[in-house]
């Protein structure tokens, strides 16, 4: 999908970035062979690019395990990351072999549209906070938070401060989910991942990343 023409390349635009990603998709990989691999962006990337479009996301970029899409509004943004984690949730359930554990990161702030995509902090953070994201898990900036404000149906959880590569300040980090759902206690979420998701193994052992893997600037 080609970004809206009132982006005008070199100009710095306020944007809500939504990167999401498969936890572990390289050792799926690994275990099950490129077929599986494929089967499985396959269906990551239907899910994404239907939920997403849906949702009112912009300038969707694909590759491969990891999707970008882009928001003119945070309150927007945030219902969109919270149907596509129910999406990536139920599409495992359904069918465990192909599973989608995937987090999600968001970020508000001015980006500038290049040729090949977007160029900003607000993309780099919304990456970063993707990647400390675990399966189920969405994680965004103080930035988009204070956008939005509350949203009917959308619990909102302080983690605390964090302090991530490359970043000079710590950063603000609220996790976002449906009201009454945490994915670490969906048993039937968690039974669908298998061992991969165990939370008693630790941050070395298991190939998804999650909030274990970064320590709190403050609780």
């Amino acid at each position: 999908m080609t970004p809206p023409a009132t982006l005008d390349a070199g100009e710095p635009t306020l944007q809500i970035f939504l990167i999401a990603d498969v936890r572990g998709y390289t050792s799926f990989t690994q275990e099950r062979g490129d077929e599986a691999a494929a089967a499985l962006a396959t269906r990551f990337a239907s899910i994404a690019h239907t939920t997403l479009e849906a949702g009112g996301g912009t300038g969707l970029e694909l590759r491969g395990d990891e999707v970008l899409a882009v928001f003119h509004s945070a309150r927007q943004a945030i219902r969109a990351a919270t149907d596509l984690q129910s999406a990536f949730v139920r599409a495992t359930i359904s069918d465990p072999s192909l599973p989608l554990p995937v987090g999600i990161g968001l970020d508000a702030g001015g980006a500038v549209r290049v040729e090949d995509g977007y160029r900003g902090g607000a993309l780099n953070l919304a990456a970063r906070l993707c990647s400390l994201a675990g399966p189920g898990e969405i994680l965004a900036s103080q930035e988009v938070v204070h956008l939005a404000r509350h949203i009917e149906g959308v619990t909102q959880v302080d983690r605390g401060s964090v302090r991530l590569k490359g970043l000079a300040g710590p950063v603000r980090v609220t996790r976002l989910s449906r009201d009454g759902w945490d994915p670490e206690h969906d048993v039937e979420f968690q039974r669908s991942l298998g061992s991969r998701a165990d939370p008693s193994a630790g941050a070395n052992v298991c190939p998804y990343r999650g909030l274990a893997a970064f320590q709190p600037e403050d609780a």
